[in-house]
């Protein structure tokens, strides 16, 4: 209920500046593009809890944990992996021993997804989103085109064996209002016998290495000083 998110607030050892709640997010497998998902007024709403003085942000629904971190300055510097990996570890535990011992139920993972979401700025990475096509190889196509304005498109396939997926989309970026272009990119790992969620999360974050790795073109990995 909304009342445990308060409770959760409470008792958690992180010091959450706000908790504040927002529309649920849709169902995974109704996370498709052009899909619609009709909540009500009776469905539990999604939990944001900000930390403070942090970038981070743990958003809880009754069927997901996730934790974000969230680019406020130029100055900020990006978390590697491990330190990421690590703290959510310490916010899933947390939340699960307190559905342990306030709820008397048992958390349960049945998947973990790892997403990675960059801004690629307007006047910086590109002038037109024709210029995609010199960044990321699956859309090489573009180059071929002309009079392109807008772009939004979806790529799913595999990396090292798991559900992968490239999300792109246009938008502007809440920092300082300058349009980008979202590239997002997800690997998913379903829960697998005895796997335990690091090795998990640990995998998930491999596949997506190896699907960039894969999916930029020749010349933007000598710009980002990536190369297999």
């Amino acid at each position: 209920s909304i009342a445990d998110f308060g409770l959760y607030k409470s008792i958690s050892k992180v010091d959450y500046k706000t908790v504040s709640c927002v529309p649920a997010l849709p169902p995974p497998h109704l996370a498709i593009p052009n899909g619609f998902h009709f909540t009500t007024e009776h469905e539990l709403p999604r939990a944001w809890f900000e930390e403070r003085d942090t970038e981070y942000l743990l958003q809880i629904q009754k069927d997901r944990v996730l934790l974000n971190w969230r680019k406020r300055s130029e100055s900020t510097k990006y978390p590697h992996f491990e330190s990421f990996s690590g703290r959510f570890f310490e916010r899933w535990c947390e939340f699960s021993d307190f559905c342990k011992s306030h709820k008397h139920e048992t958390a349960k993972v049945e998947r973990v997804e790892v997403t990675y979401i960059n801004h690629l700025v307007e006047g910086e990475d590109w002038s037109t989103p024709k210029d995609l096509a010199n960044m990321l190889s699956p859309f090489s196509f573009l180059s071929r085109m002309s009079g392109i304005n807008a772009v939004g498109m979806e790529l799913g396939f595999e990396s090292m064996g798991l559900a992968t997926r490239l999300s792109i989309k246009m938008g502007r970026r809440n920092v300082d209002n300058r349009q980008v272009l979202v590239a997002e990119l997800t690997a998913i790992n379903p829960l697998g016998e005895n796997a335990k969620l690091s090795d998990l999360l640990k995998l998930s974050n491999n596949a997506l290495v190896e699907a960039f790795l894969v999916l930029i073109t020749p010349d933007a990995q000598k710009k980002w000083g990536r190369t297999k």
